[in-house]
């Protein structure tokens, strides 16, 4: 802060910082306020060069300013990808041909660009704010081609670095100008992202507006695509759940919504794959945003090799950037389970349920983690469990594990249930079927229910109890994939539902 007789100006002022930094070997603030204030910085640079009267008092303050310019031109030329600042430094400047302001904002958008590729979605997008406000203003055909880009980068940096409010404006006026002038790859990459925004933001009716019209746009060159907006326009206007399943046909024609399976082509009679092909996925409310990706990607890592506590704070990381992703706080549970931290770990799937509700196993691992919370069970049990569900052994391996397992926890559905997989996989149906109904027997929770009868459904189609099993397992509402199963069966199956 200056005092009311503080002569020094704003442009000396951030010199001053600047130098400050370099002189401390702050690397990262040094970086951020060179990125805060780049355009700035490269006007005042040259004069600058010029050492104040102040700095030149005795050799140990020349020679901090004569270091702090070179660290801050280094800065530029290293991870800005701008080296005019070096080069001036130095007395090779290039001519004003080669440094005009096109290839100076070509050399902005690859530099944020690579930003964007190592997951720095914050620095890049100060980066490319600082781009268009040093063009307000500015006129010329080059800045029609260019502008639309750079605004439509800062809105997806704004968006993946979490801030997601200050990312509408920047992707709106990309639309706009892309609409102007007819740049119909543009318009449509834009609706995209001003939808997926909206979405996030909760604004329902906006998104469903942009869905619309990012289906009629499209029609002509994708129909499948436009077929999946228009159906999402009506979803989300009904009231978008936080998490459904969708079908994925095998012909990659796009997810199929559980109300629209006449979509869906018949089976063949002769095949040999109980679905024939089709597999399930999560559909969210809201897309994952890229930086929460980024430390998921890296907690897992961690996890791997055993590093837990930083796997932990990678995953808290996460769910800094997007407090609206099930799967930080999901994640972060299991390692907490696995660091024998139950409390914490029970917080954590209570909040996954809250964003989620159905998230992939979370509802048994809730269950299973409370009953060692309260003492039932022993906590190595989390391993075994882990070990015969998705683990590298051989199924006869995962049997043997899986009876030992139950000589000393008999009434744990979960054993059950992964006793039943491990037998089908060997072909021993019988005791497949038997695991399952025990699975059924001694379930605690939804979850392993609907699993269990829709095992057991899936596994005898032909049968009346087969069916009333997939009946029952869409009744139960607990696991969704395994829901979803049972519908489509019953669906594409209509001979053995009778």
């Amino acid at each position: 802060m200056h005092s009311v007789n503080d002569t020094s100006t704003p442009s000396e002022d951030l010199l001053d910082r600047l130098i400050a930094l370099v002189q401390q070997g702050d690397d990262d603030a040094l970086q951020q306020l060179c990125l805060e204030h780049r355009g700035h910085i490269e006007r005042e640079f040259r004069a600058w060069k010029t050492v104040p009267p102040a700095w030149r008092e005795d050799r140990s303050t020349l020679d901090q300013y004569v270091a702090g310019l070179l660290g801050i031109a280094r800065v530029f030329a290293n991870t800005l990808g701008r080296p005019d600042l070096l080069e001036h430094l130095m007395g090779r400047d290039r001519t004003d041909a080669e440094t005009g302001p096109l290839e100076r904002w070509h050399d902005g958008l690859e530099s944020a660009q690579s930003l964007l590729d190592e997951g720095k979605h914050r620095e890049a997008a100060t980066m490319l704010q600082g781009i268009v406000d040093e063009t307000e203003g500015v006129r010329g055909s080059w800045v029609d081609e260019y502008l639309p880009v750079t605004l439509g980068m800062l809105g997806g940096a704004y968006f993946n670095a979490g801030l997601v409010e200050r990312a509408s404006d920047p992707t709106s006026r990309a639309l706009g100008m892309c609409r102007e002038v007819e740049d119909e790859e543009g318009t449509i990459a834009y609706l995209t992202n001003l939808h997926e925004i909206r979405r996030y933001l909760g604004e329902p009716q906006d998104a469903a507006t942009l869905a619309r019209a990012l289906a009629d746009r499209i029609e002509a060159t994708d129909a499948s695509r436009a077929r999946r907006m228009r159906t999402r326009a009506r979803i989300i206007e009904n009231g978008e759940p936080a998490l459904r399943v969708v079908v994925l046909p095998p012909d990659d024609s796009g997810p199929v919504e559980l109300d629209e399976l006449d979509l869906l082509s018949p089976l063949e009679d002769d095949t040999d794959s109980l679905l024939g092909g089709l597999r399930f996925a999560f559909e969210r409310n809201r897309v994952t945003l890229g930086g929460c990706g980024d430390r998921l990607e890296s907690g897992r890592e961690f996890a791997t090799h055993g590093r837990l506590t930083e796997a932990v704070s990678m995953f808290e990381a996460a769910a800094e950037i997007d407090p609206w992703a099930p799967d930080p706080p999901y994640l972060r549970g299991l390692a907490l389970a696995e660091l024998g931290e139950f409390d914490q770990a029970l917080t954590a799937y209570e909040r996954v349920h809250e964003l989620a509700p159905g998230w992939h196993r979370v509802e048994e691992d809730r269950a299973l983690v409370s009953a060692i919370a309260g003492g039932a069970l022993e906590p190595d049990i989390l391993n075994i469990v882990r070990e015969i569900e998705d683990g590298p052994r051989m199924p006869r391996a995962k049997i043997a594990v899986a009876q030992g397992a139950l000589e000393r926890f008999p009434t744990l559905a979960r054993l059950h249930f992964a006793l039943g997989r491990a037998y089908w996989s060997v072909d021993e149906h019988d005791e497949a079927r038997a695991a399952w109904r025990s699975a059924l027997d001694h379930a605690d929770n939804a979850s392993i229910r609907t699993r269990a009868l829709a095992e057991l459904g899936a596994t005898a189609l032909d049968s009346d109890e087969g069916v009333r099993n997939l009946h029952r397992a869409i009744e139960e509402d607990g696991e969704l994939v395994a829901s979803a199963m049972a519908r489509v069966l019953l669906y594409l199956r209509p001979k053995a539902s009778h």
